[in-house]
Parts: structure tokens; sequence; C-alpha cells
């Protein structure tokens, strides 16, 4: 619960004042690759506003050389 808090208030902070998030869903992480060295991982998560409006979130992460 206090990580979802903290996420609200990040991604309501990014937002400036635009729209309002007030729920956060956290969607199955992906791991792409075989061998653990060549993992990519993708985050993503469904926002909704104080509207209704939903919003997908994607975040990838990767080792970079």
């Amino acid at each position: 619960m206090k990580r979802e808090k903290l996420l609200l208030n990040f991604l309501n902070s990014v937002l400036e004042g635009q729209k309002k998030i007030v729920k956060v869903e956290h969607l199955p992480l992906k791991q792409l690759g075989f061998k653990p060295e060549d993992r990519d991982t993708i985050y993503d998560l469904y926002c909704t506003d104080e509207d209704g409006e939903r919003y997908l979130l994607h975040q990838s992460v990767f080792t970079a050389e």
C-alpha cells in the first residue's frame, strides 16, 4: 500500500495537475531473453484518472553495454 501511494504521488507530480491518477494496476511482469544476462524486463501499469480514463504506462529495463 505504501509503495502504491508513492507511485501515485510520483505519477501525479509528473503530470503536474493535468490529470490526477487515482488508481494503479500492475500487469504481469515480462522478462525477455533466455540467459539472465540477456534478459530485458517490461513493466506495464494501467492507470486510472479521476474521470475514469485509463492509461497504459510502459517501462522497459534492459542491460546496456
